[in-house]
């Protein structure tokens, strides 16, 4: 029997820079963060097999999966209702190059503050697959 609407868990596949941080603020409020798998953005395959190792009964109670690659997640729900969220793809890779490049807390500022041209960081974003 399919779930209605209202009770199909969430699938949300977020690409940086389309306004997913704050869609993910949004779902911390209305299903509550113990409701909420949120996907470590360096560690997705870790997250995958951390997720996977869970018991059936911690899946059925996560009500929202979130991050990078959240589509592999899909095996493990019924029928989730799918949410991704696009951007013009030149304003979104201008957009993250210069995010990347002063945000120190992000997990690949590292890497990008190193990168002198976004020509670079297209050589960058090609290698680590973004």
């Amino acid at each position: 029997m399919r779930k209605e609407n209202k009770d199909r868990p969430v699938l949300f596949e977020h690409i940086p820079k389309t306004g997913g941080i704050t869609l993910r603020g949004i779902f911390s409020k209305v299903y509550k963060e113990e409701n909420i798998y949120f996907i470590h953005s360096r560690e997705i395959k870790k997250s995958l097999d951390h997720f996977a190792g869970l018991s059936k009964n911690q899946r059925d109670s996560v009500r929202v999966i979130a991050g990078h690659s959240a589509y592999m997640y899909e095996q493990f729900l019924d029928h989730p209702f799918k949410i991704t969220i696009l951007r013009e793809p030149l304003s979104l890779f201008f957009s993250q190059y210069h995010y990347l490049k002063i945000s120190k807390k992000d997990d690949f500022w590292k890497d990008v503050s190193k990168l002198r041209t976004p020509e670079d960081y297209l050589d960058y974003a090609i290698e680590m697959g973004q």
